[in-house]
């Protein structure tokens, strides 16, 4: 991992990081404060911390094999932040209860936005 981080009063700058992950790079950039102020909002809107991935080989043991390409934003604020953008899966498993589910076909695309926690009941 290569990059810097700046602490700069009120915000974190991010102006670049970036780190190898099974010979693919993940990269992120952008500004996201640390308290809601109306010059730290602006700045962060017109460059949101964003982490993008292309054609990561991801293997969650148990959980997922295949590809994972995309941007996830981070905007709000480092003590109440809010997670978005669009992750796409392709060319892969998703394990199910510890059993293998049909390889992705085509890549599923994810949006969220204000992302809360649910309990969802298993998929047979």
């Amino acid at each position: 991992m290569t990059g810097t981080v700046q602490f700069n009063g009120d915000r974190i700058i991010v102006p670049s990081i970036q780190a190898q992950y099974n010979r693919e790079f993940v990269t992120a950039s952008g500004i996201l404060p640390i308290f809601a102020t109306p010059q730290t909002q602006q700045q962060a809107t017109n460059n949101p911390l964003t982490i993008s991935m292309n054609d990561l080989n991801v293997d969650l043991a148990g959980l997922y094999q295949g590809g994972v390409s995309g941007n996830a934003v981070i905007t709000g604020t480092a003590l109440s932040p809010n997670l978005g953008g669009t992750i796409r899966l392709s060319d892969g498993k998703i394990l199910v209860g510890g059993t293998e589910a049909a390889p992705t076909s085509k890549p599923a695309n994810t949006t969220t936005a204000n992302a809360t926690p649910s309990t969802q009941s298993p998929i047979d």
